[in-house]
């Protein structure tokens, strides 16, 4: 992300710049960009677009031009005052209900809806070839864990809904100013699939990044309005922490920009650190399982 600022007639307008990295560069600018107009007209809080700069011919890689929020992330203010967090999880909760609950039929027609079995197979397959052509497919908690994947894939078959899922929504892509997050930011991801892909996402940076409990509160403010995406969490659970150690991987190895992770400073140090609590978490799941 850049700052910048735009001048016309006497008056100074800031703005944010998000440049696009990797192999999915131009996909995620242009989804990015559709995301955020069709979002916007929903009412839903999000930054306005104010242009998309995907031109091959151009010297740089490709970029959006958005509105800038003032304000700060909910990271950083639910650990300022902790006394607030189940506040602010509450809050978060309710954005990604209002989400899913968005009717994507009749837009969001750049997005390819697929059947929930069939995007399961596809992330499977598609996170397991970067593992390898990164060469960290050795990693024995990755092996485990596309293993238990490929077993257990007939689980998402399961999901009760679809709908739009932001697929990387947590605080730290919340904006806040006062008592209100004013925005939603990252939208690179966005697809059309089981709801659950994001509760269990966001559930897991919970668990391994956050203070105690904090992830059990997020989880049953969503799931008690929305219970039946706790079918499938079992399965989402474990394919997030499987893609969440191929990202720390990838970024150990020098690899990040092959699927395009970029992150501040402190993003980055805190996602290093959790490396231990996530392959832990991975395989509290894959032993339940067992177990079962």
């Amino acid at each position: 992300m850049l700052s910048a600022e735009w001048e016309q007639d006497g008056e100074v307008t800031p703005l944010t710049i998000r440049c696009f990295s990797g192999v999915r560069a131009y996909d995620e600018a242009r989804n990015e960009a559709g995301a955020l107009r069709e979002l916007c007209s929903e009412g839903y809080p999000v930054p306005e677009v104010y242009g998309l700069f995907d031109d091959p011919e151009l010297p740089n890689a490709p970029f959006v031009v958005l509105q800038y929020l003032p304000g700060e992330t909910v990271t950083g203010v639910a650990l300022a005052d902790p006394a607030r967090m189940q506040y602010w999880l509450d809050r978060a909760s309710d954005l990604l209900l209002k989400l899913h609950g968005i009717k994507w039929e009749g837009g969001y027609d750049w997005i390819d809806p697929l059947s929930p079995l069939a995007y399961a197979e596809r992330m499977i397959t598609w996170w397991g070839r970067q593992s390898g052509d990164m060469d960290i497919d050795n990693d024995p908690d990755l092996r485990a864990g596309f293993d238990w994947l490929r077993t257990h894939v007939y689980i998402a078959r399961q999901a009760k809904q679809q709908s739009l899922v932001h697929r990387d929504f947590h605080s730290d892509n919340l904006i806040c100013d006062g008592n209100k997050i004013i925005g939603v930011i990252d939208w690179a991801d966005l697809k059309i699939a089981d709801p659950a892909v994001d509760v269990a996402w966001t559930y897991m940076i919970l668990k391994t990044e956050g203070p105690e409990g904090i992830a059990e509160m997020f989880q049953n403010a969503y799931t008690r309005r929305n219970p039946g995406v706790k079918v499938t969490l079992p399965f989402w659970e474990v394919f997030s922490a499987v893609k969440r150690i191929i990202q720390i991987d990838s970024i150990k190895t020098d690899q990040s920009e092959k699927i395009g992770i970029w992150a501040g400073a402190g993003e980055l140090g805190r996602l290093l650190n959790a490396d231990s609590a996530i392959r832990s978490f991975l395989h509290e799941r894959l032993t339940t399982d067992e177990e079962d």
